[in-house]
């Protein structure tokens, strides 16, 4: 019974040391080994082929984790994120810490499933399993979701977070499914009224030509055409264009509006129950063109309506 106890100590300790080795070669590869943990590694390697060997496995598994560029496609959620970087208000991460702690968590996997040759083969399969859920995850992209309201049509929409979005007539609103991650994104065409829940994630807003972020604010946002209109009835609310990095910033009863690329118009203080009139079935217009009255009735009661005298248009 000594003997045994002598012999499972012996080996406990045997793997915890080879278990410091191990993590001295994921630094190594990394390249945030210190210049005595490079001669402790050195000395280590130069002991047996078999740590050696041990080195240039791991090593394998680094070059492997160099994933295949996912194709390129717009990313307006990325470019907000740099235009927050730029500002300050979010730290950059480090990529290769990143790479290091993903690398080091499946090398801490592979190494506990393959301490005993008899769960080799199994230490392959389980290895090549959590290699193609991790690349999924960092691939995969997202679905969407889209909710359409025609002529004569209104729709509430509640999502996962609670807050609330209500569609006018003649709009398309569009929510990826990892919408309960880090951020809330949304994509709008036509006229809707948010009502956001104030959470740390931030809510973005993206229209054709514009961008607005919240964290928790009720306002509204009506994009056709070249034009993207926002009113904010409470709190406040970020607006910028999409393909330019100016922004302000509006509070409530301010409206500003954006025209084709063009930086947001100076915020000004509006009659906010007049451009909501519509969410009781009214309409209200305010030196409004005539043509953008006549495309809102058309939308409201789904008639066509033909206007000879163009000029007046």
């Amino acid at each position: 019974m000594v003997g045994y106890l002598k012999i499972k100590t012996s080996y406990l300790m045997f793997m915890m040391k080879k278990k410091k080795y191990i993590s001295l070669c994921m630094k190594r590869i990394s390249g945030e080994i210190s210049l005595n943990e490079g001669k402790k590694l050195d000395k280590w390697l130069h002991i047996s082929s078999d740590h050696q060997k041990t080195y240039d496995d791991l090593s394998g598994i680094w070059k492997q984790m160099i994933l295949p560029k996912a194709p390129t496609k717009p990313a307006v959620s990325d470019e907000w994120l740099e235009f927050e970087y730029s500002l300050g208000r979010i730290p950059v991460i480090d990529k290769s810490k990143k790479r290091y702690a993903l690398f080091k968590d499946i090398v801490d996997i592979k190494n506990i499933i393959t301490y005993t040759k008899s769960h080799r083969a199994l230490a392959a399969v389980s290895f090549i399993i959590i290699c193609i859920t991790i690349c999924y995850q960092l691939l995969r992209t997202p679905e969407i979701v889209t909710y359409i309201t025609l002529n004569k049509e209104k729709k509430e929409v509640v999502l996962s977070d609670y807050s609330q979005i209500t569609m006018n007539c003649g709009s398309l609103l569009k929510i990826s499914n990892d919408f309960s991650d880090s951020l809330r994104q949304v994509y709008l065409e036509g006229e809707a009224y948010f009502q956001v829940i104030k959470d740390t994630r931030p809510f973005i807003i993206i229209t054709k030509n514009a961008k607005i972020t919240v964290l928790g604010t009720k306002f509204n946002v009506w994009s056709r055409g070249e034009t993207t209109r926002v009113i904010v009835q409470s709190g406040k609310i970020c607006f910028g264009s999409i393909n330019d990095s100016s922004y302000l910033i509006l509070e409530m009863g301010q409206m500003s509006d954006i025209w084709r690329d063009f930086p947001p118009a100076e915020g000004k203080k509006v009659n906010v129950d007049n451009f909501l009139a519509w969410m009781y079935n009214k309409l209200v217009f305010e030196r409004t063109k005539l043509s953008d009255v006549l495309a809102e009735i058309e939308r409201n009661f789904d008639i066509t309506i033909e206007l000879k005298a163009t000029e007046l248009a």
